[in-house]
């Protein structure tokens, strides 16, 4: 017969068996396992969403958690009111949890990753830190909190300055099979200096600006593999879509990518890019805000300097697009497994302004083509 003292010893050990069963148990505090608090029999059991079993437990706030591990989630597991306790240490039920569980790099912890991100170039400085935990509340739920910093500076050439600072904070999630839904909250606030240099329509844009948006993005990846992709396609469409604005304009934008083999062991791959932007009202679109292609659609190129002309400047455009075309050149270095040779063909264009239609006249189709040889390595 087991001595049950008077009084707990915590509010989460409720009768000598939890007592006799902490040393062992405790073991699992520091993991995403749960030992039964938010239930009336903690250290007496443990779970998990992953587990398999007939017993199952439902944590929820009490007395003596109010913000237990898995809180409100379905958990399977051993109960282990009747086992037969020694004085000794057990570490089975923590080899036994880390088995059964699916996520085992995420096993001893939250798994909280931060990212950092500096990029300098002659008239930009932008910079991002991120906090990214990718089981959010115990789920299959990425979460990721960032803040950022950007300043590019064209006042010597061209006449204006924009200072951006905010912050964003979004998940990602699988919806349904391989479709991927990525909501995101932003604020940031902007501001916009010009001089005498400056274009009529750049005067008019300076000031201050604060925007509010909720950005989301449908990925549909049916991708045999992510890394050295051979057959499959991956569907994107984003928006962006303002809340509170000083200048509010709407984002929308798809990406399709297809990878096949034309010709027996030699993969080729055909994209679509399109990008539009349009101010909400009667306003222009900020020059922050517009359009520009990203160097990778249109190689060749140097970013930022495809799409309409105002006063020498490359002010972006309201729609960008772009096709592309990738082919691994077949028998060329094949023997080196390290080593990747394809043959590419862009075309693309940025147009549209709408502040001043004749400007749009200085956009022109912009095409590229030549070999790319990338060396895969380890490190």
């Amino acid at each position: 017969l087991k001595y049950e003292p008077p009084i707990r010893p915590s509010p989460n050990l409720p009768n000598i068996q939890s007592i006799y069963l902490y040393p062992s148990l405790a073991f699992l505090e520091k993991t995403e396992v749960s030992v039964g608090r938010g239930t009336t029999i903690q250290f007496q059991i443990y779970g998990h969403p992953d587990f398999k079993g007939d017993f199952s437990f439902t944590p929820q706030p009490n007395f003596g958690s109010q913000y237990p591990k898995l809180k409100g989630v379905l958990s399977y597991g051993e109960d282990l009111r009747n086992y037969k306790t020694s004085n000794m240490i057990e570490l089975k039920w923590l080899i036994n949890s880390f088995k059964q569980i699916n996520d085992k790099n995420n096993f001893l912890g939250k798994n909280i990753m931060f990212d950092t991100n500096l990029r300098v170039t002659e008239e930009t400085i932008k910079g991002k830190f991120s906090v990214i935990n990718p089981k959010w509340n115990y789920t299959d739920k990425l979460l990721k909190t960032s803040i950022e910093s950007s300043t590019t500076d064209r006042m010597a050439d061209f006449g204006y300055e924009t200072g951006k600072t905010g912050f964003s904070f979004g998940s990602v999630w699988e919806q349904y099979d391989d479709l991927y839904f990525s909501p995101k909250l932003s604020a940031f606030h902007e501001s916009l200096d010009t001089n005498q240099s400056a274009s009529a329509n750049l005067k008019k844009q300076e000031g201050e600006y604060f925007d509010a948006n909720l950005f989301y993005e449908f990925d549909l990846d049916k991708r045999n593999q992510r890394f050295q992709t051979t057959s499959g396609y991956r569907s994107k469409f984003i928006q962006n879509l303002p809340i509170v604005s000083d200048n509010a304009a709407i984002l929308n934008g798809y990406e399709f990518t297809n990878y096949l083999e034309l010709i027996e062991d030699t993969v080729s791959s055909f994209g679509l890019y399109a990008r539009a932007i349009n101010a909400v009202g009667n306003e222009d679109v900020r020059i922050s805000q517009r359009v520009f292609l990203p160097s990778r659609k249109l190689r060749g190129f140097e970013a930022g300097r495809v799409g309409p002309i105002d006063d020498g400047d490359h002010v972006g455009g309201n729609y960008a697009a772009s096709l592309n075309f990738n082919s691994e050149v077949p028998y060329f270095l094949n023997t080196l497994q390290n080593v990747d040779v394809k043959w590419f063909l862009d075309a693309a264009n940025v147009w549209g302004v709408d502040y001043d239609s004749s400007i749009d006249d200085s956009n022109k189709i912009r095409s590229s083509t030549g070999v790319t040889v990338n060396w895969l390595s380890p490190i």
